[in-house]
């Protein structure tokens, strides 16, 4: 059973469309609301108030994100992973090893020449869009999405798609201030550590993981910087570095929706 069944009656239409439609406006207008964040800065030209005032917004955000999901659990109770599910996982997580290397080491040999207080901007930062970004896309809109498609036996991974999908385009946004190409890079690499926290959030029945991983992907100095996307690096490079991840992630996803199925006929 999903872990929204303890809190709406996913069999009842008009009970499950309310809460769906609920959920999904409660996404957008919340969006809008992180997207504006940046304005933040310009409250004042002191670095600990302007971490301060993030802090703040971080707090608020989630304790209203953590209410409207209803629940960060996906089923009542973790699913066991079948055998072909186990074999694609361990040919992900061998492949990712080198990426999660990358993500760990590079910000321990960056911040040694780095001040104080850009380190810790860094952290607010990143602890904001890692905590915020999972509360709204694996958490309300993944949750929003289940139960629209709760009649469909492919919910995990239409819902794991579509949410991946919209993450990757939230980053459009960054047109604003960075360079096309940097953001198209952004956007496709954003898609691909879509389909990965959705599956972790799958396999661990929880957000807290993906959170921590999201922190730890975006805890780098160029966080700071008006061009967080990949610079000068050509798009078809960006493609094919993600392109193993991308489709080990979405079979993985494939594979659980599968089990799923085989183990509730």
């Amino acid at each position: 059973e999903l872990a929204l069944s303890s809190y709406v009656d996913l069999d009842d239409e008009n009970a499950r469309k309310r809460n769906s439609w609920k959920m999904l406006v409660s996404f957008v207008v919340l969006t809008v609301i992180y997207a504006l964040w940046p304005l933040v800065s310009h409250l004042s030209r002191l670095w600990y108030i302007k971490d301060l005032l993030i802090i703040v917004l971080t707090l608020v955000l989630a304790s209203l994100l953590l209410h409207l999901c209803r629940t960060t659990k996906v089923l009542q109770t973790r699913m066991q992973s079948g055998k072909a599910q186990k074999i694609w996982s361990w040919i992900l997580l061998i492949v990712g090893v080198p990426y999660i290397i990358s993500i760990l080491l590079a910000p321990i040999m960056q911040i040694t020449h780095m001040a104080i207080n850009k380190i810790i901007s860094m952290f607010v930062i990143a602890l904001m869009a890692g905590v915020i970004e999972e509360l709204l896309f694996r958490g309300l809109l993944f949750n929003s999405l289940l139960s629209f498609f709760y009649h469909n036996k492919n919910r995990f991974l239409i819902a794991g798609l579509i949410s991946s999908i919209l993450f990757g385009c939230m980053h459009l946004i960054n047109l604003t201030h960075q360079p096309l190409q940097s953001t198209v890079g952004q956007v496709i690499f954003a898609f691909t550590t879509g389909i990965i926290l959705i599956y972790l959030r799958l396999l661990s029945n929880n957000i807290v993981w993906c959170m921590v991983l999201h922190f730890f992907i975006d805890f780098k100095p160029v966080i700071l910087t008006s061009n967080t996307g990949s610079h000068n690096i050509s798009l078809v490079k960006v493609f094919l570095a993600v392109l193993p991840l991308m489709i080990l992630a979405i079979i993985c996803l494939w594979l659980f929706n599968r089990h799923y199925v085989q183990t509730n006929k």
